[in-house]
């Protein structure tokens, strides 16, 4: 009985703070299209495609270094 209560204990402190978790506040970043497949292209021939990016959170989302593939 008493490992009973112990686990009752540990679990009810575990279960608020996952679920803080979760809501946890700041950007969120969604990419619709990650990839992109330019096909078959001649050396030389510059690419050029955009990347939409959203920002599904409640804060600011800032990109501070993209490199390229």
């Amino acid at each position: 009985m008493r490992h009973a209560v112990i686990c009752l204990l540990i679990f009810s402190f575990f279960i608020p703070a996952s679920s803080w978790a979760a809501e946890k506040a700041g950007p969120g970043m969604v990419v619709p299209e990650p990839v992109f497949d330019a096909g078959k292209v001649d050396q030389g021939t510059p690419i050029n495609h955009d990347f939409v990016v959203k920002n599904t959170g409640d804060a600011e989302l800032r990109i501070i270094n993209v490199d390229p593939g």
